[in-house]
């Protein structure tokens, strides 16, 4: 393995830490589906989130740092996370369930629905906070998490 694989604190190159996970944001339309078929492809999943914390700090590394160091580019305006509907209950990919909220409204349990990331520049106070989608419909980026290789 390459030294520069280890240089991003346990991350493979093109991938940023955060705290034991490594995340990695693909810009490219695509379906829910899709999206989870490319971050395996890649060596991970689509992203999971289980506390405030978490997505407070997700959601500066994607939109709240300078624009040379964004980690999307201001044109995308949804991004795909690991969040989907199983028998009625919101879940993330890993099977896990959705103990933490950052929905911009009242989420619908409809069969079919997958989570995302709004990028919305017209309301400021929504920018970052999930939405519910119907999983064929394509977003314009997701975001990839694998755990650190040490």
């Amino acid at each position: 393995m390459e030294f520069s694989a280890f240089c991003n604190f346990g991350c493979p190159n093109g991938w940023m830490p955060y705290d034991h996970d490594c995340f990695r944001s693909v810009v490219e339309t695509v379906t829910f589906n899709q999206a989870e078929a490319n971050c395996r492809s890649i060596g991970g999943h689509l992203a999971t989130f289980s506390s405030a914390m978490q997505q407070i700090s997700m959601k500066g590394l994607l939109f709240d740092v300078p624009d040379d160091r964004q980690v999307v580019l201001p044109e995308v305006q949804t991004i795909w996370i690991g969040l989907w509907i199983s028998e009625s209950q919101w879940k993330w990919m890993d099977d896990s369930p959705l103990t933490y909220s950052y929905f911009s409204s009242t989420a619908a349990t409809t069969i079919g629905s997958c989570g995302m990331i709004v990028n919305s520049l017209s309301a400021k106070t929504d920018r970052g906070k999930w939405t519910p989608a119907d999983c064929a419909t394509n977003a314009t980026a997701y975001l990839c998490e694998t755990p650190t290789i040490f």
